[in-house]
């Protein structure tokens, strides 16, 4: 997590940015997932509407792929909760598809090895033009590194455990399923329909069997 209002008691307040910019980057390397913290839509505390820094600010973290933002006081004692949620929700959900449309990451790691598996996977599903990737997950440690190579689709955990699932949540682009039938069966096609996807490729990953099927 990335608390940036203790971070910027520890070093110079202009150092902020750049220092949050580098702990992405780490993470990403570290296949962690990472959090942006602290005052993101501070001013909806009081107000109905967040100012135009704040706006920026979130789409920023959008665009830096951080894999989740965090409301503090926004939703304890704002005067309205579930509008910060919905506005936070807007504008990282544009940004996103911004991003997507204009995929040219400045924020991308250099130093992952060709060889690493979970760049494999994301290479795969992007140069078969992928509709997903299907993970069936017994603890997060895969989908956490798929998801850290940032692939532009999304990324269906299949779980036995709700706790996996939950813990998934945080990772970006990742859409956990807890479904015991399903991951029993291995069944990547009725997963990948259940959230929509009803044709293209599926990049799925089985612990270390990785394969692409077709989706009719």
């Amino acid at each position: 997590m990335i608390a940036r209002g203790d971070l910027a008691v520890e070093v110079p307040f202009e150092t902020v940015p750049a220092i949050s910019r580098h702990i992405i980057r780490t993470c990403r390397t570290l296949n962690r997932p990472v959090i942006m913290a602290t005052q993101m839509l501070g001013t909806m505390v009081n107000s109905e509407f967040p100012t135009r820094a704040e706006i920026s600010d979130v789409a920023n973290a959008a665009y830096l792929r951080a894999d989740s933002t965090m409301t503090s006081e926004e939703t304890t004692i704002g005067i309205n909760p579930v509008g910060v949620i919905e506005t936070m929700a807007k504008i990282v959900t544009y940004a996103d598809y911004d991003a997507i449309a204009n995929s040219y990451d400045w924020s991308r790691i250099e130093n992952v090895p060709e060889n690493d598996w979970s760049r494999s996977v994301a290479s795969m599903a992007y140069l078969n033009r992928a509709s997903a990737i299907v993970v069936f997950a017994c603890d997060t440690v895969a989908t956490t590194q798929i998801s850290c190579r940032k692939p532009d689709i999304p990324i269906i955990a299949v779980c036995r455990e709700d706790v996996i699932a939950n813990q998934l949540c945080l990772s970006r682009g990742v859409c956990p399923i807890c479904d015991e039938t399903l991951f029993g069966q291995r069944d990547a096609f009725n997963a990948a329909r259940g959230f929509g996807i009803t044709s293209g490729h599926l990049v799925i990953v089985d612990g270390d069997k990785i394969s692409l099927r077709t989706l009719d």
